[in-house]
C-alpha cells in the first residue's frame, strides 16, 4: 500500500492537480465577493464586462478572456473577475512547482516551496482580486517551464517546435503587461545555448527558422487587432482613447501618453532622485519581509549559497530575472517620499514578479536542508511545516476579502443622494472605478454621467449621444472645468473630491463626497448646507467598526481616507463660516475614520486654539510634534499657542529656540 502511495505522490499529475484544487478552494474562501480598490480593479472588470478599452497598453488578451468568465453563472459579474485572478496564481503555483521538481528531482522540495508563494502577503491578496498581474504572473511561470524543458531536451527535433511555442506564448504574454519583458533576460540565459545549437543544426534552413520563430512571436500579439475592431463599432462608455489607425495602435501599445516606463501619467523617472531610488528598495524590502517573514528569507539565502554549488546556471536565471525587476522597481517613477496608500497600491502589485524567484531561491534553500541533513530530515519536514504555518496565520486575516463590500458601497455613494441627471467627475482611481463598476456592471443610477478627465475626449461622445441636453463647445471638450462651467445653468455637476479650479462668480461648496459649484449670490445659509449634508449623508452606507478593524489592505485604506477627506472638507467648510461646533463635529467623525491621520488631528488642534481651548489643543498639537517634530507650521502654531492661548513666556521662547535651530533662521510670526 505504501509503495502505490509513494508511486501516486510521485506521479506527473497528483501533486499539481492536488495544488491546483487545495489552493482554489483557499482562495475560493477568501476571494472578495464584489469590486476591490486593490489596484484598477474597478476599471478592469468593468472594461471585460461592457468590452470597453483600458488604460493603455489596453490589456486585450486580459479583457477578452476576462469576458469569457463574466458568463459563469455565480455569484457577481466583480467576482467572476475575482474568480479568473485566483485560476491564474494556481496555476502558476502549478508550474512554479513544475520548475522546482525539475531542478531538484523532489516533489516534497518542491511542493513546500510553492506554499511559501501561495501563502504569502501579496501574492495571496492579489488571487482574490482582480488585476492584470496574476494573468502576468502565469505567463512568466509557463515561459520558465518551458525554458527549463527546452534546457533539458536533447532532441533538437523536439526543441525546434517547443521554441516555436516558447516565442508564441512570449508574444502572448506581452498582449497581457509589458513587464514580462522584465524576465526576458532570465529566459534567454537559460535557453540561448539551446537556442543556438538548433540554429547551428538546420543547414540551409537556419532563416526558415529564424523567420518562423519571429513569425510566431508576433502571431501573440493578435489579440491587440480588438482594439481597432472595437473602436469602428461604435461609441461606448469606456475608451481610454479611439485606436482607428496603426499609429493610433502604435502610440497605445508603446503608452506614448504615459512613457513607456513610467507608471501612471505626468511620473518622470529622471526626476526621481538617488534617495527616492534607494527608498524604493527599501519599501520593497519591507514588503519581502512581510510576504515571507525571517524564515523565508533565510531560506532564500541558503538557497543562493547551494544553488552556486549545485545548479549554477539555475541560480543565475533566477538572479537575473530577479535583478532585472529590482532596477525596474529602482528606475520607474514611483514617488515613495511621498508616501500616499494610493502610490503604495500602485506600486505592491509590481513586486509579484520578483517575488516568485525569490520563492523560487526558498526553494534551492529547503533542497539544500533537505540534502544537508538526511539523518533529520524528520526535523527538517516538522521546521517546514511549522514555518508554512506560522506564514498562513499570519497573513489571513490580512489577506481574507470574503465579506468585503466596501469598495462596492464606495463606488454607489458617490452617486447616492444626487439630482436626477447629475453629472459626476470622478478623481482619483479608486473611487472612479468604484463608480465605473456600479454605475456600468451593476446598473447603479443610470440617469447621471460619470465623466473623468483621462476619458473626456474620447467619451463625451458616448455622452452627447445620451445627453443632448449638455453643451460640449470644442473648446472645452478636454477638461473639466470646461464642461462645468458651460452647463452650470443646465445641469447640477459634482466633481469627487477638491476640485482644484475656481469659475468666475461661484463657489466651490462641499456636497458629501463630492464639491459642487453655488452661485455667489444664492449660497444657502451654513444651517441650511449642513441639514442638506445630513441628509445627504444619511443615503450612504458607510464603513462600521467592524470594517475598521478588520480592513487592512492598502486599498481598503484608501477608501476610508476618501470619507476621512469628506469630513475634513466639510469640517473646513463650517470653521470657514466660524461655526466652530459644526466644523468640530465633522472632524471627529473624520478622527474616527482615521485616528492616527495628521491631517485631522492638525485641524482639530487648531480649531481648539480658535475655540479658546488651550488645554486640548496643546495635547493635540504635542501628539503630532513627536512623530514631526520639524514641521515648520506646526511649531509656529505650538509658539503662538504658548504666546496668545497660555502666556506662558517660558514656552513660547523655548519653541522659537527649536524653530530657530531647526530653520537657521530667526522666527517671525506666521499663520496657516
Amino acid at each position: 500500500m505504501f509503495k502505490k502511495v509513494k508511486k501516486l505522490l510521485r506521479g506527473d499529475l497528483f501533486i499539481p492537480v492536488l495544488i491546483f484544487f487545495v489552493f482554489l478552494g483557499i482562495y475560493w474562501l477568501t476571494l472578495a465577493p464584489s469590486v476591490s480598490p486593490q489596484g484598477d480593479a474597478g476599471e478592469l472588470i468593468t472594461v471585460a464586462y461592457i468590452l470597453g478599452i483600458s488604460h493603455p497598453p489596453g490589456y486585450p488578451l486580459f479583457t477578452l478572456i476576462g469576458h469569457l468568465f463574466t458568463f459563469l453563472p455565480l455569484w457577481s459579474v466583480a467576482w467572476r473577475l475575482n474568480l479568473f485572478s485566483a485560476v491564474c496564481h494556481c496555476l502558476t503555483l502549478v508550474f512554479v512547482y513544475l520548475i522546482l521538481k525539475k531542478i531538484t528531482k523532489s516533489w516534497l522540495v518542491a511542493f513546500f516551496s510553492i506554499l511559501t508563494l501561495g501563502f504569502s502577503y501579496t501574492f495571496w491578496l492579489y488571487s482574490l482580486v482582480t488585476e492584470v498581474f496574476p494573468l502576468n504572473d502565469l505567463f512568466l511561470s509557463i515561459l520558465f517551464y518551458l525554458a527549463v524543458v527546452i534546457n533539458d531536451t536533447k532532441d533538437l527535433k523536439k526543441t525546434g517546435k517547443l521554441f516555436l511555442f516558447f516565442f508564441f506564448v512570449l508574444g502572448l504574454s506581452f498582449s497581457n503587461h509589458h513587464t514580462i519583458i522584465l524576465i526576458s533576460p532570465a529566459l534567454f540565459y537559460l535557453i540561448y545555448r539551446k537556442f543556438l545549437r538548433s540554429f547551428s543544426s538546420r543547414g540551409t534552413k537556419k532563416i526558415k527558422f529564424v523567420m518562423a520563430s519571429v513569425l510566431f512571436f508576433i502571431l501573440g500579439f493578435l489579440p491587440y487587432i480588438y482594439f481597432p475592431i472595437r473602436s469602428r463599432m461604435g461609441v461606448f462608455p469606456i475608451e481610454w482613447r479611439p485606436i482607428l489607425s496603426l499609429v493610433d495602435l502604435f502610440r497605445f501599445f508603446t503608452r506614448a501618453d504615459y512613457g513607456s516606463l513610467n507608471p501612471y501619467i505626468g511620473s518622470d523617472p529622471s526626476q526621481v532622485t538617488l534617495g527616492q531610488k534607494w527608498s524604493q528598495l527599501v519599501n520593497y524590502g519591507r514588503f519581502l519581509w512581510d510576504d515571507f517573514q525571517i524564515y523565508g528569507l533565510l531560506l532564500a539565502g541558503l538557497g543562493l549559497i547551494y544553488g552556486f554549488f549545485r545548479n549554477k546556471r539555475f541560480l543565475v536565471t533566477i538572479l537575473i530575472g530577479f535583478l532585472t525587476n529590482i532596477f525596474f522597481l529602482s528606475y520607474a517613477s514611483f514617488p515613495i517620499s511621498e508616501f500616499s496608500g494610493t502610490t503604495l497600491g500602485v506600486i505592491e502589485r509590481f513586486y509579484l514578479l520578483p517575488n516568485i524567484f525569490v520563492s523560487m531561491a526558498i526553494g534551492l534553500g529547503v533542497w539544500a536542508l533537505f540534502s544537508l541533513v538526511k539523518r533529520l530530515r524528520i526535523v527538517v519536514f516538522l521546521g517546514m511545516v511549522i514555518y508554512i504555518f506560522i506564514l498562513t496565520r499570519a497573513n489571513y486575516p490580512l489577506v481574507d476579502q470574503s465579506g468585503n463590500y466596501l469598495d462596492l458601497e464606495l463606488g454607489r455613494n458617490v452617486m447616492r443622494g444626487l439630482p436626477h441627471g447629475a453629472i459626476i467627475f470622478p478623481r482619483g482611481d479608486v473611487g472612479t472605478f468604484a463608480a465605473f463598476y456600479a454605475h456600468y456592471v451593476e446598473g447603479f443610477r443610470r440617469d447621471v454621467e460619470l465623466v473623468t478627465d483621462n476619458l473626456i475626449t474620447s467619451k463625451y461622445l458616448y455622452i452627447r449621444s445620451r445627453r443632448p441636453d449638455l453643451d460640449f463647445s470644442p473648446n472645452f471638450l478636454a477638461t473639466t472645468s470646461g464642461i462645468v462651467a458651460n452647463n452650470l445653468n443646465r445641469v447640477e455637476s459634482f466633481v469627487l473630491g477638491y476640485p482644484g479650479f475656481d469659475l468666475p462668480g461661484y463657489s466651490a461648496s462641499p456636497s458629501g463626497l463630492h464639491f459642487v459649484f453655488k452661485n455667489n449670490q444664492s449660497l444657502p445659509s451654513v444651517a441650511q448646507w449642513e441639514s442638506d449634508n445630513q441628509t445627504l449623508l444619511s443615503n450612504y452606507v458607510m464603513p462600521n467598526d467592524q470594517d475598521l478593524e478588520s480592513r487592512t489592505t492598502i486599498g481598503d485604506k484608501v477608501i476610508i481616507w476618501h470619507y476621512a477627506n469628506m469630513y475634513i472638507f466639510l469640517g473646513d467648510n463650517c470653521r470657514s463660516q466660524n461655526d466652530f461646533d459644526c466644523a468640530m463635529k465633522f472632524y471627529l467623525s473624520a478622527r474616527r475614520l482615521d485616528p492616527f491621520d495628521t491631517i485631522t488631528k492638525y485641524r482639530i488642534a487648531y480649531l481648539y486654539f480658535l475655540s479658546g481651548n488651550c488645554v486640548d489643543s496643546e495635547r493635540e498639537f504635542l501628539d503630532i510634534f513627536k512623530s514631526n517634530p520639524k514641521n515648520r507650521a506646526l511649531l509656529t502654531d505650538l509658539i503662538r499657542l504658548y504666546g496668545e492661548c497660555f502666556k506662558d513666556e517660558k514656552k513660547n521662547q523655548e519653541y522659537k529656540s527649536i524653530f530657530e535651530s531647526y530653520f537657521n533662521e530667526v522666527y517671525s510670526l506666521k499663520k496657516l
